[in-house]
């Protein structure tokens, strides 16, 4: 204080003491630097570090009271305005007798001299910024220009109270008064303009709110994205700044104290425990990265951090998530933990667990876990993973289908689709890369390739129930755009797909399209109907009969899935083991008295009947849900209520397929007499039905659809 230095090595300790609190030591401090100040002669030091003072929030000043008098006067006696502006203050003081001002008025003189001619001041109300024009002191009034161009003349008072003085150097002040210069400032240093809009947004702003901000008025539109990409990248290096949120919509925040990019990480990381929160943390801070040595300092600390558990010997999950992390930013070799992931999946109780891969909470761990399996199961590893692919993660399905359509398995993919394809709803992203692979000829070596017109059934259904479903759902929407690509690209796979297709089929497609309503994708649509235009053009007659009389089979999803098993068990189970009977009874020598041949031979043809009719029956199969069910008639797909005239008893059943029996209570099917005799019947129209124990008279009462 004795022999005062350069004014920032007192300016700060002050600082720190109005900031933390301590008004008391503060205004002593300030009141010793200023004495010392005026006696070493630094006059031209005092009014500056005054004005620092005031913005610092000091409030009072400890027995200065001559010395803010004499460098008022000094500083600003000589100007018009003085007078007018000193009476603001106190009407008791005089510009040529001001030795008394105390801290207090000049604190208010410094709030008067906000608004003299050539400030900047903003009006949050809707006025906006604008900029103090002249003063008229007779009338007490101050003319302001606003950025719009208008002018208004308002009372002193009021603009004391409406308005909000700006610094020089605000954002709004700068756009006004100097935007040549705050464009040459977003030029040469885009990370100040970012620090200049975060203030306004009291410290806080997200991407959008800063080019709301900025766009045509400091950066030109067609130059936002190069700007913003510079700006970004400064704003992630300045260490007074956290960048957070998503890459595409990042949230920028002023901090408080200086942090480098690393030390931030330290901090904010110290809490976490879990593996999964610890690597999504890190990863956020490595993608923020726009320097080698704050990569490497990240790095560093992520090895110290999950090093540890990644060689704790043990094998869970946050082990294998902590190992395959590492692996893939090249911390460790992949050689070092195979066994680690073989004794993760069971392998080494001779098992394979491979729904422990969702264990994994990461998606990218998950993934990059996925590339190991060659290396972790061995020579004809796909011959293991394949019968888990219905339950792989969506997220791991594709990247892992891949790899398994370039090992050569025809076959194998073609019955995955035979045994997916009943359950459409279940496995939509499988059916769809199964499509694809065919599309692809991968599936063109099998000796069962699935039937193109039945294909075409499957992936239309998946769309129509995916369309229905995908509202709010980012990844169905997804997956119904990829799907479209695919039928309806420079390839046309649809119309291949309908090439053979015959007229019940392509009616059922066509129903599907139109019970998908206004969600089911046009192009589809239009495709399905051209083919049908081109070879069936009956179609388009109208019908001169109910659904139900067409030579189909109509029934439920489930109904049909369940008729679907029967069929593989017998196409696929019972045939085999029949001609495996057949060729062991053949071993037993002379045939003409051979009675467990002829027992097999017999069985041969009732099983090869049966699989031949059911085979027929499912090439009839039509689904309940695809047809267009009238209203207020009994139909397939309805519950009818109905009295039986004899008895008085009310009674209910609903009509559905030949297959639904087991699809819930009082199921008929449209095929038995009792419902037969009903269908296409009204409400309140008593029927005569013909049934094996007799004829019985039933009065409809209410009909529903299901």
């Amino acid at each position: 204080m004795k022999e005062p230095g350069p004014l920032e090595d007192y300016l700060g300790t002050l600082e720190y003491l109005l900031s933390s609190k301590r008004q008391d030591h503060a205004s002593m401090l300030a009141g010793m630097l200023l004495d010392s100040l005026e006696s070493k002669g630094r006059t031209g030091d005092v009014l500056p570090t005054m004005e620092y003072l005031n913005k610092a929030g000091l409030k009072q000043l400890s027995g200065q009271d001559v010395l803010i008098g004499k460098v008022v006067a000094d500083a600003y006696g000589k100007e018009s305005w003085f007078p007018f502006v000193l009476k603001k203050v106190d009407v008791a003081l005089d510009p040529g007798n001001i030795e008394k001002l105390s801290w207090k008025q000049f604190l208010r003189l410094q709030v008067n001299m906000s608004y003299l001619p050539g400030k900047p001041v903003y009006h949050s109300s809707g006025w906006g910024e604008g900029v103090i024009g002249e003063i008229d002191e007779d009338e007490d009034e101050v003319t302001i220009r606003f950025s719009n161009g208008r002018e208004h003349l308002v009372p002193w008072q009021t603009a004391l109270d409406s308005f909000t003085p700006l610094a020089m150097d605000d954002l709004r002040a700068m756009q006004m008064m100097d935007p040549d210069g705050l464009q040459q400032m977003a030029k040469d240093n885009p990370v100040e303009i970012v620090r200049k809009v975060l203030r306004l947004h009291r410290g806080k702003a997200s991407s959008l709110q800063i080019k709301e901000m900025l766009t045509d008025k400091v950066v030109a539109t067609r130059s936002w994205a190069t700007w913003w990409k510079k700006a970004k990248k400064a704003a992630v290096e300045d260490p007074l700044i956290t960048v957070a949120g998503s890459a595409s919509r990042p949230i920028l925040t002023i901090r408080k104290k200086s942090l480098s990019l690393s030390e931030e990480a330290r901090y904010s990381l110290r809490h976490l425990n879990k593996v999964h929160e610890l690597l999504t943390a890190i990863q956020a801070y490595l993608d923020r990265c726009t320097r080698d040595s704050d990569r490497a300092e990240i790095l560093t600390l992520a090895h110290e951090l999950i090093g540890p558990i990644a060689a704790s010997g043990k094998v869970d999950s946050e082990s294998i998530e902590a190992l395959i992390w590492l692996e893939e930013h090249h911390e460790i070799e992949q050689a070092e933990f195979v066994e680690t992931l073989q004794s993760f999946f069971g392998l080494d109780t001779g098992a394979f667990h491979f729904n422990k891969l969702r264990d994994l909470k990461l998606s990218k761990v998950r993934q990059r876990t996925i590339s190991f399996l060659p290396a972790v199961l061995g020579e004809g590893w796909h011959k293991q993973v394949l019968p888990h692919l219905k339950n792989v993660p969506v997220d791991c399905l594709e990247p892992l289908f891949e790899m398994i359509t370039g090992e050569g398995v025809d076959e194998d993919l073609a019955a995955l689709w035979h045994s997916t394809a009943p359950f459409p709803n279940k496995n939509p992203f499988l059916l769809f890369l199964l499509t694809k692979a065919y599309a692809d000829g991968a599936l063109d070596g099998a000796e069962k390739k699935p039937d193109a017109s039945v294909m075409a059934r499957v992936i239309v259904h998946v769309i129509r129930t995916t369309s229905l479903s995908r509202k709010g759902s980012a990844e169905k929407t997804r997956l119904m755009n990829r799907i479209v690509t695919l039928l309806t690209g420079k390839r046309k796979l649809l119309v291949e797909l309908l090439a053979e297709v015959d007229q019940r089929t392509i009616q059922s497609l066509l129903n599907s399209g139109n019970l998908g309503g206004e969600e089911f994708p046009p192009k589809v649509q239009e495709i399905i109907e051209r083919v049908a235009h081109d070879r069936y053009p009956k179609i388009f007659l109208a019908p001169d009969k109910p659904f139900w009389e067409l030579d189909s089979i109509f029934c439920t999803q489930a109904g049909l899935a369940s008729y679907e098993a029967v069929f593989h068990e017998l196409r696929d189970v019972k045939i085999p083991a029949n001609s495996k009977a057949i060729g062991a009874a053949a071993s037993l020598g002379d045939l003409s008295e051979n009675a467990e041949w002829d027992a097999a031979m017999e069985e041969q043809r009732n099983l090869t009947a049966r699989a031949t009719e059911m085979e027929e029956n499912l090439k009839k199969a039509r689904l309940i849900s695809e047809q267009e069910v009238p209203d207020g008639v009994v139909a397939p797909g309805t519950r009818v209520v109905y009295l039986d005239l004899e008895s008085g008893d009310t009674k209910s059943m609903t009509i559905l397929g030949p297959w639904d029996g087991e699809q819930g209570e009082n199921v008929v099917s449209y095929q038995a007499p009792l419902a037969k005799a009903l269908l296409g019947s009204e409400a309140g129209k008593t029927v005569e039905i013909e049934l094996p124990t007799g004829s019985i008279q039933v009065q409809i009462k209410e009909i529903s659809k299901v």
